[in-house]
Protein backbone atom coordinates (compact mmCIF):
# COMPACT_ATOMS: atom_id res chain seq x y z
CA UNK A 1 0.00 0.00 0.00
CA UNK A 2 0.99 3.67 -0.24
CA UNK A 3 1.51 3.95 3.54
CA UNK A 4 3.94 1.02 3.53
CA UNK A 5 5.85 2.54 0.60
CA UNK A 6 5.96 5.89 2.43
CA UNK A 7 7.23 4.23 5.62
CA UNK A 8 9.90 2.42 3.59
CA UNK A 9 11.13 5.68 2.01
CA UNK A 10 11.32 7.48 5.36
CA UNK A 11 13.89 4.96 6.57
CA UNK A 12 16.52 6.71 4.42
CA UNK A 13 18.10 9.81 5.97
CA UNK A 14 18.71 11.38 2.56
CA UNK A 15 14.91 11.62 2.13
CA UNK A 16 14.04 12.98 5.57
CA UNK A 17 16.95 15.26 6.56
CA UNK A 18 17.36 18.80 5.36
CA UNK A 19 20.32 18.72 2.99
CA UNK A 20 22.75 21.59 2.63
CA UNK A 21 23.47 21.92 -1.08
CA UNK A 22 25.58 24.35 -3.02
CA UNK A 23 25.05 23.88 -6.71
CA UNK A 24 24.13 20.34 -7.67
CA UNK A 25 26.33 18.48 -5.17
CA UNK A 26 25.30 18.01 -1.52
CA UNK A 27 27.95 19.29 0.87
CA UNK A 28 27.55 16.27 3.10
CA UNK A 29 25.51 13.11 3.38
CA UNK A 30 22.77 14.26 5.71
CA UNK A 31 22.59 12.84 9.20
CA UNK A 32 19.93 14.10 11.53
CA UNK A 33 17.73 13.25 14.43
CA UNK A 34 14.39 12.05 13.12
CA UNK A 35 11.99 14.97 12.79
CA UNK A 36 8.56 14.86 14.40
CA UNK A 37 7.16 14.68 10.86
CA UNK A 38 8.51 11.13 10.50
CA UNK A 39 7.72 9.63 13.92
CA UNK A 40 4.98 7.04 14.06
CA UNK A 41 2.03 7.64 16.34
CA UNK A 42 -1.65 6.81 16.68
CA UNK A 43 -4.33 8.37 14.48
CA UNK A 44 -5.45 10.51 17.44
CA UNK A 45 -1.90 11.80 18.12
CA UNK A 46 -1.37 12.64 14.46
CA UNK A 47 -4.73 13.95 13.27
CA UNK A 48 -6.25 15.03 16.59
CA UNK A 49 -9.38 13.90 18.44
CA UNK A 50 -11.90 15.43 16.01
CA UNK A 51 -10.77 13.45 12.97
CA UNK A 52 -9.88 10.30 14.92
CA UNK A 53 -13.36 10.18 16.46
CA UNK A 54 -14.83 10.02 12.95
CA UNK A 55 -12.43 7.30 11.77
CA UNK A 56 -13.71 3.72 11.52
CA UNK A 57 -12.67 1.42 14.37
CA UNK A 58 -10.23 -0.58 12.24
CA UNK A 59 -8.29 2.63 11.42
CA UNK A 60 -7.90 3.69 15.06
CA UNK A 61 -5.13 1.14 15.59
CA UNK A 62 -3.06 2.31 12.61
CA UNK A 63 0.32 3.89 13.24
CA UNK A 64 0.79 6.99 11.07
CA UNK A 65 3.21 9.90 10.81
CA UNK A 66 2.38 13.61 10.86
CA UNK A 67 3.72 13.61 7.29
CA UNK A 68 0.72 11.44 6.40
CA UNK A 69 -1.59 14.34 7.26
CA UNK A 70 0.18 16.46 4.63
CA UNK A 71 -0.08 13.63 2.13
CA UNK A 72 -3.80 13.35 2.91
CA UNK A 73 -4.51 17.03 2.22
CA UNK A 74 -2.45 17.07 -0.97
CA UNK A 75 -4.20 13.96 -2.27
CA UNK A 76 -7.62 15.44 -1.42
CA UNK A 77 -6.74 18.55 -3.41
CA UNK A 78 -5.43 16.42 -6.30
CA UNK A 79 -8.62 14.36 -6.37
CA UNK A 80 -11.22 17.10 -5.88
CA UNK A 81 -9.86 20.46 -7.01
CA UNK A 82 -6.95 20.01 -9.43
CA UNK A 83 -9.10 18.44 -12.18
CA UNK A 84 -10.88 21.79 -12.42
CA UNK A 85 -7.59 23.27 -13.66
CA UNK A 86 -8.94 22.63 -17.14
CA UNK A 87 -11.82 25.03 -16.49
CA UNK A 88 -9.39 27.63 -15.17
CA UNK A 89 -7.11 27.27 -18.19
CA UNK A 90 -10.13 27.39 -20.52
CA UNK A 91 -11.25 30.68 -19.00
CA UNK A 92 -7.71 32.02 -19.18
CA UNK A 93 -7.42 31.10 -22.87
CA UNK A 94 -10.86 32.53 -23.65
CA UNK A 95 -9.96 35.83 -21.92
CA UNK A 96 -6.87 36.19 -24.10
CA UNK A 97 -8.55 34.79 -27.23
CA UNK A 98 -6.10 31.90 -27.50
CA UNK A 99 -7.37 28.75 -29.25
CA UNK A 100 -4.93 26.53 -27.40
CA UNK A 101 -1.58 26.93 -25.70
CA UNK A 102 0.03 25.65 -28.90
CA UNK A 103 -0.13 29.26 -30.14
CA UNK A 104 2.07 30.42 -27.28
CA UNK A 105 4.39 27.39 -27.31
CA UNK A 106 4.46 26.18 -30.93
CA UNK A 107 4.04 22.45 -31.39
CA UNK A 108 2.99 21.78 -27.79
CA UNK A 109 -0.73 22.63 -27.76
CA UNK A 110 -1.84 19.06 -27.08
CA UNK A 111 0.69 18.53 -24.29
CA UNK A 112 0.28 21.85 -22.48
CA UNK A 113 -3.49 21.69 -22.76
CA UNK A 114 -3.27 18.47 -20.77
CA UNK A 115 -1.03 20.02 -18.10
CA UNK A 116 -3.79 22.14 -16.55
CA UNK A 117 -4.22 19.79 -13.59
CA UNK A 118 -0.47 19.68 -12.94
CA UNK A 119 -0.28 23.48 -12.97
CA UNK A 120 -3.03 23.72 -10.34
CA UNK A 121 -1.42 20.95 -8.28
CA UNK A 122 2.01 22.59 -8.50
CA UNK A 123 0.66 25.91 -7.21
CA UNK A 124 -1.14 24.17 -4.36
CA UNK A 125 1.86 22.04 -3.32
CA UNK A 126 4.19 25.07 -3.38
CA UNK A 127 1.79 27.11 -1.24
CA UNK A 128 1.01 24.22 1.10
CA UNK A 129 4.66 23.31 1.70
CA UNK A 130 5.68 26.90 2.35
CA UNK A 131 2.74 27.66 4.64
CA UNK A 132 2.27 24.36 6.50
CA UNK A 133 5.21 21.96 6.21
CA UNK A 134 8.12 24.38 6.56
CA UNK A 135 6.43 26.00 9.56
CA UNK A 136 6.27 22.54 11.15
CA UNK A 137 9.95 21.66 10.64
CA UNK A 138 11.57 25.04 11.23
CA UNK A 139 12.50 23.95 14.75
CA UNK A 140 14.51 21.05 13.30
CA UNK A 141 17.05 23.21 11.44
CA UNK A 142 20.58 22.04 12.11
CA UNK A 143 22.69 24.99 13.38
CA UNK A 144 25.82 23.38 11.94
CA UNK A 145 24.21 23.33 8.50
CA UNK A 146 23.43 27.04 8.84
CA UNK A 147 27.06 27.74 9.74
CA UNK A 148 28.25 25.75 6.71
CA UNK A 149 26.01 27.90 4.48
CA UNK A 150 27.25 31.05 6.26
CA UNK A 151 30.86 30.11 5.50
CA UNK A 152 30.12 30.11 1.75
CA UNK A 153 28.99 33.76 1.80
CA UNK A 154 31.12 36.74 0.83
CA UNK A 155 32.58 38.90 3.60
CA UNK A 156 30.06 41.69 2.90
CA UNK A 157 27.14 39.25 3.20
CA UNK A 158 28.54 37.87 6.46
CA UNK A 159 28.83 41.39 7.94
CA UNK A 160 25.22 42.22 6.92
CA UNK A 161 23.93 39.02 8.54
CA UNK A 162 26.01 39.65 11.68
CA UNK A 163 24.59 43.20 11.98
CA UNK A 164 21.02 42.07 11.34
CA UNK A 165 21.27 39.24 13.90
CA UNK A 166 22.83 41.62 16.43
CA UNK A 167 19.94 44.08 16.07
CA UNK A 168 17.33 41.30 16.30
CA UNK A 169 18.92 39.75 19.41
CA UNK A 170 19.28 43.19 21.06
CA UNK A 171 15.58 43.95 20.40
CA UNK A 172 14.62 40.70 22.08
CA UNK A 173 16.84 41.44 25.05
CA UNK A 174 19.18 38.52 24.44
CA UNK A 175 22.19 40.82 23.89
CA UNK A 176 23.04 44.00 25.73
CA UNK A 177 23.94 47.13 23.80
Amino acid sequence: SIAQFSNCLTEYTCLKCLCVCTGFVPEYWPQCETSELFRLGSIEETFGPVISSRAPEFMKVWQVMPMDEHVFWMSMFAAMVAPFGGFFASGFKRAFKIKDFGDSIPGHGGITDRMDCQIMMGMFVYTYINSRVFKTIVGDVDPEAVVRLFEDLTDDQKIRIYSTLGRALTRRGLLSQ
